[in-house]
């Protein structure tokens, strides 16, 4: 969709929080666009931005988080088919997307991230709500805890835009917010303390 309908979704934001509302709409179609094309097999999305989408957190989120669910952490590590698939979405939403991709370690847990970066060049309406460039994050960890649950979805996303988003319980959601809590002493942010509350 052109990205003057982009600027019609947040126009009913707080101008201090259309930023945040654009970047949200653009999360929601990536994510649309992945669950209706199969590129969510074998992972489930995760995080704030699950928690927003799926169960209305009241609060904005800034990425896009998923675990591996499949077999053969190998195959995920490159998928290809993500980059093709939001590639063809942002130029849809009249962006010029860069995509890059990086796989790396982190030193906390040793948790395996696939990170793909799109920093879109937006033009029309949508520019002069997030200036010329606007980032989505896509995190995948490859080597999530065991004993979680992982459950289909089904939901719009986007109004009128049926899909089934494969996501984990809300038990599994709270054991995530929980672990960075007890953990990441230098990392917990405040967006922790509050979903902790919320739940």
């Amino acid at each position: 969709m052109p990205g003057n309908l982009i600027a019609e979704f947040v126009e009913g934001a707080p101008e201090v929080h259309r930023g945040n509302a654009a970047k949200e709409v653009l999360q929601r179609y990536i994510l649309t666009h992945l669950a209706a094309n199969g590129g969510l097999q074998d992972f489930a999305f995760q995080g704030g931005t699950a928690l927003r989408m799926l169960h209305q957190l009241p609060r904005y989120s800034e990425d896009l988080d998923f675990i591996y669910t499949g077999s053969n952490p190998g195959v995920a590590a490159a998928p290809e088919k993500w980059i093709n698939l939001i590639s063809d979405q942002v130029w849809n939403l009249d962006m010029v997307p860069h995509i890059g991709k990086k796989l790396e370690v982190e030193a906390i847990g040793g948790k395996i991230l696939f990170k793909v970066q799109i920093n879109g060049e937006a033009s029309g309406s949508f520019a002069k709500i997030v200036g010329d460039r606007i980032t989505i994050r896509l995190d995948v960890d490859l080597t999530p805890p065991s004993g979680f649950v992982s459950v289909a979805h089904k939901c719009a996303i986007l109004p009128g835009k049926d899909v089934t988003i494969p996501t984990l319980d809300l038990p599994s959601l709270m054991a995530g917010k929980m672990h960075i809590l007890l953990t990441r002493k230098d990392r917990e942010k405040g967006r922790d303390w509050y979903d902790y509350i919320w739940y």
